[in-house]
């Protein structure tokens, strides 16, 4: 029953002179505090016949929009971003235009987070309509922009949100917790820990190894019994109960390319035609007037909306890497340290061992939709 669709961006990784140009996804680990908060029960949201009876500065007031919609433009409202099409045509919005207040939405559980300084929400929601004897489970994703909730999306989020639309509330607050009384759960939130933090990219793939047994055991039964009773128990006034966790989430980067120098970028100095030609680049951070270098390798990176340069370089017979943050047009050397774990395996390793892990991934660092986990990469060339 749940509704998500998996989404990806292919991310182009150009390797000058050694392959040609490939796609890859990649990902990397950020840790972010969330809010997961749990209607028992659920919050049951009826339908208005007019819109600006419409709170948006609430997220129910965006699911209760979604519901009452009886028309294109008001259901495109809805989104900061208009969609090229949306799931609901003519003959729904007649048939809302029809619909009792016996037809209502409610919400279960909400999973609110900071992404990119955007505030986002995941809501795990279900449709509750007289005629059917079961309720439709789904899960939307919301943003809150200029203090009002819209429809949105996140690139690469489908294994996420399987994980927490698919399973029960208990089963995540446990998780989310990094404690549980179940032998099963425990094992998984034991398996899920990096550096002291749940990874939510770890927990979500393990539901890939599910079997029947735990699905029945931790995954909301309603995604498997059309027949259940007693679903009908929302309440208007239901309040929620807010826990806050700190979590490694799993956000995709926006670029990664890797290039290697050719044999011209070899005993570099600073001179005038260095200066000339580097002057908007970020290599010309790292050449001086003194001591020359030889340019290697070179990876950028794009991660909430910023650029990174991981310049691999020779001097003085040593390899060392240089990264460097884009602010505007300004290059200066990173001191966020985003990227430093990363660098010092760019420099341990060659950088054709890294494209051999790229182009033949293997399930100890394989992203949450596919592709590459940074940092589970980083991980499994330490060991």
């Amino acid at each position: 029953m749940n509704k998500s669709i998996a989404i990806g961006i292919l991310l182009l990784v150009n390797i000058n002179n050694v392959l040609t140009a490939q796609n890859f996804i990649v990902e990397k680990n950020e840790e972010i505090d969330i809010t997961y908060s749990i209607y028992s029960p659920p919050l049951k949201i009826n339908p208005v016949k007019f819109q600006k009876d419409i709170d948006y500065s609430k997220i129910s007031g965006l699911l209760q929009s979604y519901l009452s919609a009886d028309n294109l433009e008001w259901a495109l409202s809805d989104y900061f971003v208009k969609p090229n099409s949306i799931d609901r045509n003519q003959e729904h919005f007649v048939a809302v235009k029809k619909q009792e207040y016996k037809d209502y939405i409610q919400i279960e559980s909400i999973y609110l987070f900071e992404h990119k300084n955007r505030d986002f929400a995941y809501v795990k929601y279900s449709m509750i309509f007289e005629k059917l004897p079961f309720p439709w489970v789904s899960i939307f994703t919301l943003e809150k922009i200029n203090n009002r909730w819209y429809f949105s999306k996140i690139l690469n989020q489908n294994q996420v949100l399987i994980l927490l639309g698919n399973t029960t509330p208990q089963f995540l607050l446990q998780c989310f917790n990094k404690k549980s009384n179940d032998i099963n759960i425990s094992k998984m939130i034991n398996e899920s820990i990096v550096n002291d933090r749940l990874s939510i990219a770890r927990l979500s793939l393990k539901m890939n190894n599910f079997d029947k047994n735990l699905k029945e055991k931790f995954y909301d039964n309603r995604i498997f019994n059309d027949t259940l009773k007693n679903f009908r128990n929302a309440l208007i006034d239901s309040y929620p109960k807010q826990n806050i966790f700190k979590v490694n989430h799993p956000f995709l980067l926006e670029n990664f390319k890797i290039e290697n120098y050719d044999k011209s970028y070899k005993n570099l100095i600073k001179t005038e035609e260095t200066v000339l030609k580097y002057k908007n680049s970020p290599e010309m951070l790292i050449l001086n007037s003194n001591t020359p270098v030889n340019l290697i390798s070179k990876i950028t990176l794009s991660f909430n909306s910023k650029n990174f340069y991981l310049i691999k370089f020779m001097k003085n017979k040593n390899v060392e890497v240089a990264t460097i943050m884009q602010t505007n047009n300004l290059y200066s050397f990173d001191t966020t340290n985003i990227f430093l774990k990363f660098s010092k395996v760019f420099q341990k390793h060659k950088t054709s061992i890294l494209i051999d892990h790229f182009t033949s991934i293997k399930n100890e660092y394989i992203g949450v939709d596919g592709g590459i986990n940074l940092d589970e990469l980083i991980i499994f060339i330490d060991k």
